[in-house]
């Protein structure tokens, strides 16, 4: 396998990660809205149950894709409970799109590396880990809170 091919992959499975951890606090973030709606956590949860399975079928991958450790992101900001919902949606809304940009860089990288392959074994898989990181995209978009007006 060429180191071209190995790179992409590795960026993908980077960048999978990335939108996992960034989903995963999304929701965390969303979840303390009052009355949270149950329809944008169960977007979410489609998202973050996506981006695992694809991250998984990346660690059970016949080559190495691993690096040292993962990009540690800071934590999540717990709101004291007379915080004006506004924040915290817009909190929600800046880890949505930020998990949407890593998924849409995933998906680039993961075709390049499509792209590269001579193995049809290998091209199968990567299509599927494609499927879960698409799968992923539709749901971080609908999951997105709608825009904030400034006034």
């Amino acid at each position: 396998m060429s180191p071209n091919f190995i790179t992409n992959v590795r960026l993908s499975f980077i960048k999978t990660r990335q939108a996992l951890q960034f989903t995963h606090s999304a929701l965390n973030i969303y979840q303390q809205l009052f009355p949270a709606d149950p329809i944008k956590i169960a977007s979410y949860n489609d998202a973050f149950a996506n981006l695992t399975s694809a991250s998984n079928a990346f660690i059970s991958a016949p080559f190495d894709v691993h690096y040292p450790s993962d990009p540690i992101l800071p934590p999540n900001p717990i709101f004291p409970p007379n915080v004006n919902n506004d924040v915290i949606i817009k909190l929600a809304q800046n880890r949505t799109l930020l998990a949407i940009s890593r998924t849409n860089d995933a998906i680039k990288y993961i075709n390049t590396a499509i792209s590269l392959t001579d193995s049809d074994a290998i091209a199968s898989l990567l299509i599927g880990i494609r499927a879960f990181q698409e799968d992923a995209l539709v749901a971080l978009e609908d999951a997105l809170p709608l825009p904030i007006e400034d006034e």
